[in-house]
């Protein structure tokens, strides 16, 4: 038999190059610092965080750049409208609870009987002053008929809206106190500009007390008086209206102009001295707001304009949100003594007090304040002068020249 064939051996490897594998890259030097980037919530999860961030914010909801009213109309519509949803989300159970956020949680109060009890006792204590001194109080009583119906309006929404609510009651006082400012400014810019009539120590005095009402509303937005969105409309609308009101009452008689405001922010005075009162100890517990230290211990913008006082200069001290309300109390108060002074100005011509002095003011008079034969007296005895001055300065050179040549 055949016998077998032996086995072939394996055939040589191919004589190709062997392939090394590639160097692992370089490792890089790691960063000074490692930020950990969040993963993204969810969409739901989102929604909710946000709703949170909107009912615990602390600061005023407000536009940060200044543009052209059509740009910041729109933003403001888009914000208005977003937080119209979040309200009516909050009213069906959404989000945070009311009662856990600002400005509910500080637990504060305000009566509203007794607010109208402690202004009741002032008017008649004024009554009383003014029948023993043989003048008129500048009361609500002797308001004309058609100023003291918008007051009582006002005070009966303030009573009615912010029952329980004494943070956004203090700010839409304030919103609204801070409008005769502006119409009183806009009107004293008209007469300015027409040429009929000018001070700029009353107008510099308006400025400055619609920058305080500025500051305390600021007080207030931080403390979640804004929170609410009908809160806001009702406000902003509100002083609209006020303001147009002002300015014709100003236009007709800038003395019940005056008085009207008069009444408003000594009912002011009154709603904050009652607040204090009843929550005393809880204000002295809370912390300052950074805005009120800002404004009455740093800023102290036109602070010393509109102080009636002239006896010293007041400075606040802020240790606790009660001296912050104190203080904002003694603004009222000084407010109110300004718009007395206005009222004696305007009606019987009483001088007001700027920093110590009696403003000044310019008005166009039919009447000439000199004869012609005074008005050439004047100036015959001013040229003279000027002569002598002259001749004097002339033999002061001379005698200045010779003594030089002499030595």
């Amino acid at each position: 038999p055949a016998r077998p064939a032996p086995a072939r051996p394996p055939p040589p490897p191919c004589p190709r190059a062997e392939q090394t594998p590639p160097p692992p890259p370089p490792k890089r030097a790691p960063s000074k610092v490692e930020v950990e980037l969040p993963p993204k919530p969810a969409p739901e999860k989102l929604r909710k965080e946000a709703k949170r961030a909107y009912y615990a914010t602390d600061g005023p909801r407000s536009q940060r750049e200044l543009s052209n009213v059509f740009k910041l109309g729109a933003k403001n519509f888009v914000v208005e409208l977003n937080e119209i949803v979040l309200a009516v989300g909050a009213r069906l159970g959404f989000g945070v609870p009311p009662s856990r956020t600002l400005p509910d949680c500080l637990l504060l109060t305000l009566s509203n009987d007794a607010v109208n009890a402690r202004e009741h006792a002032r008017e008649a204590a004024m009554e009383a002053a003014a029948a023993a001194a043989g003048t008129r109080a500048l009361t609500v009583a002797n308001l004309s008929w058609p100023t003291r119906v918008v007051y009582r309006v006002v005070c009966w929404y303030i009573d009615v809206a912010f029952v329980g609510r004494p943070i956004p009651r203090l700010w839409f006082l304030e919103i609204v106190a801070r409008m005769p400012y502006f119409a009183y400014t806009s009107c004293l810019h008209l007469y300015a500009t027409l040429g009929w009539w000018r001070s700029a120590e009353l107008m510099n005095i308006h400025y400055s007390e619609q920058v305080n009402e500025a500051f305390h509303c600021a007080v207030c937005e931080t403390l979640g008086g804004d929170r609410r969105w009908f809160d806001r409309f009702t406000a902003f609308h509100g002083a609209i209206a006020y303001y147009w009101i002002l300015v014709v009452q100003f236009f007709l008689s800038p003395s019940e102009s005056y008085a009207f405001s008069h009444a408003l922010e000594m009912h002011a005075v009154d709603t904050y001295g009652q607040f204090v009162d009843e929550n005393e100890e809880t204000l002295k517990r809370l912390p300052v707001p950074q805005v009120a230290r800002k404004y009455f211990e740093e800023f102290l913008y036109y602070f010393d304009e509109f102080q009636t006082e002239s006896d010293g200069v007041r400075r606040p001290v802020l240790n606790s949100l009660y001296d912050v309300f104190i203080n904002i109390l003694e603004d009222e108060l000084q407010h109110s003594k300004t718009m007395e002074a206005c009222v004696d100005y305007t009606r019987d011509q009483k001088p007001v007090k700027y920093r110590g002095r009696d403003m000044q003011s310019h008005g166009r008079d039919s009447r000439p304040y000199m004869t012609s034969d005074e008005r050439t007296a004047y100036w015959d005895n001013w040229r003279e002068s000027q002569g002598n001055a002259a001749a004097e300065t002339d033999e002061a050179v001379e005698e200045a020249r010779a003594s030089n040549d002499g030595k």
